[in-house]
């Protein structure tokens, strides 16, 4: 039985909006997951740690993207971080700058807390990059923990 996820793209490096465009078709091209939709490009700010000039890190481009799956949560996250990885993607500390950035957000209304995979994903209503593009294709959505629609997380 096919599943939605909805899953959160970003980068900041290189052309971010290719970037974006190609994690996006290698999502499309992965057996078990079918693109629904994709919101539009955001440019967005950065984050930054306390005391780092903002002005000196790139903006991202983010978006959202739902898809339907037959893919389980820890699969698709394998798959997503494999897409990462074939992009260039390195882990070397929070909030540096990526070449790509893949975060599954919802699967279906699950909740899911282990070491490796947070479903929803924990900060979905802090950051205005992944509620603005979530918003213009599912405004509707519930948050399952929350249980405020991505409208209502939109106006806080």
């Amino acid at each position: 039985m096919p599943h939605t996820a909805f899953i959160a793209i970003g980068s900041n490096l290189g052309n971010p909006a290719e970037q974006c465009h190609r994690a996006l078709c290698k999502l499309e091209n992965t057996e078990g997951i079918g693109l629904i939709r994709c919101s539009s490009f955001y440019p967005t700010d950065p984050l930054v740690p306390e005391g780092v000039d903002r002005s000196t890190v790139p903006s991202y481009v983010n978006a959202v993207c739902e898809i339907e799956t037959t893919l389980s949560p820890e699969l698709l996250l394998g798959r997503i971080l494999s897409i990462e990885r074939e992009m260039g993607r390195e882990r070397r500390e929070k909030w540096a700058s990526r070449v790509i950035d893949l975060d599954l957000l919802f699967y279906d209304d699950q909740v899911f807390y282990t070491n490796t995979l947070r479903v929803p994903h924990p900060e979905i209503a802090n950051r205005r990059f992944v509620l603005e593009p979530m918003y213009e294709i599912a405004p509707g959505w519930v948050h399952p923990v929350l249980k405020q629609t991505i409208a209502e997380m939109v106006k806080i």
